[in-house]
């Protein structure tokens, strides 16, 4: 094993340990998503950040189908991801790339779209065009499910 593939393993465990004792809230997450997605049969979903997609994963139904499209820099977050959504109902495509590069090429438009833990990555004038980005894939009577920590005044959360 790489060093590289060494060091995300390390951190990719101590993600695990704070999603198991919910030090960021994931339980409430899921549970706010859940309730948003519950009666939805077939539901298109852009996640942005996707990681390995543990907040959908747990937060869907087994008879909902999805169609996925997950962006995520981290090739070996995808590999989790794929096996997280390897199930029947669910139409995946990954993307591995910056997610605001890759959210200006998309076409199309997606009922759901989760940005979960990852617009604090950017630059003010940058979440300002993702967001513009986000609201022209977003159907017209979609949703937006994002999720973030944030800096106070004397912070910095880059």
């Amino acid at each position: 094993m790489s060093k590289v593939e060494e060091q995300f393993f390390e951190q990719w465990n101590i993600y695990q340990n704070i999603i198991k004792h919910n030090y960021m809230c994931h339980k409430e997450i899921i549970s706010a998503l859940k309730a948003e997605i519950a009666n939805k049969e077939k539901i298109s979903v852009l996640d942005l950040g996707c990681g390995d997609s543990y907040v959908l994963k747990n937060s869907m139904n087994e008879t909902q189908q999805i169609v996925y499209t997950g962006i995520d820099s981290s090739s070996a977050a995808l590999e989790f991801s794929k096996k997280n959504l390897d199930i029947s109902q669910v139409k995946s495509q990954h993307i591995c790339g910056d997610f605001l590069e890759e959210l200006e090429k998309l076409e199309g438009t997606y009922d759901l779209i989760i940005v979960g833990y990852s617009l604090h990555h950017l630059s003010s004038k940058d979440k300002k065009h993702c967001l513009s980005l986000i609201s022209k894939v977003l159907n017209k009577e979609g949703k937006f499910f994002f999720y973030d920590i944030y800096a106070k005044e004397n912070e910095t959360s880059v």
